[in-house]
């Protein structure tokens, strides 16, 4: 029996550890962004893509891609000085900030495909072009960062 009560604890993760492994997540959703079409999250000139870090107090950054500057993000919905994208990008940034802390994935909706009359002709909203936005689809489509497809209802009637 002494050895059980000797016997080493289990360990957990600390959240920040926890924080830090989802990071490696949100990266390849961004990666996956910055590689193709209009290369959103990616500034040529530096070759520098778009990154988030979680701190030693678990408080997640953003990395801008063309300033490079660092954006407190751990506030979803307040303003990011310096972020360097528009509404979309942004709006997708904080739903990657959201799956750093709390697990929850970003909504697919986000890379379409989108309907003609929300995004015009071909149904691209980023501009991208279809093969482009096909291929980010493709890339984030089993990451555990991007919320899967809900399942479809079976047909009625069927057996």
């Amino acid at each position: 029996m002494p050895e059980v009560i000797n016997a080493p604890k289990a360990t957990r993760p600390s959240a920040v550890e926890v924080k830090r492994a989802r990071l490696a997540e949100a990266h390849r959703v961004i990666d996956a962004i910055a590689a193709v079409g209009r290369r959103f999250f990616y500034h040529e000139r530096d070759d520098r893509t778009a990154r988030m870090e979680v701190d030693d107090r678990g408080r997640v950054w953003w990395i801008d891609e063309y300033r490079g500057d660092r954006i407190y993000a751990s506030e979803v919905g307040a303003e990011w000085r310096h972020f360097s994208n528009g509404g979309t990008l942004k709006a997708i940034a904080e739903e990657l900030v959201v799956y750093v802390k709390t697990g929850k994935p970003v909504r697919r909706g986000h890379f379409g495909p989108w309907p003609e009359w929300l995004a015009g002709p071909g149904g691209d909203r980023w501009g991208y072009g279809a093969e482009a936005m096909d291929a980010v689809r493709a890339a984030v489509s089993e990451l555990p960062a991007v919320a899967r497809p809900a399942p479809s209802a079976p047909a009625e009637g069927a057996a």
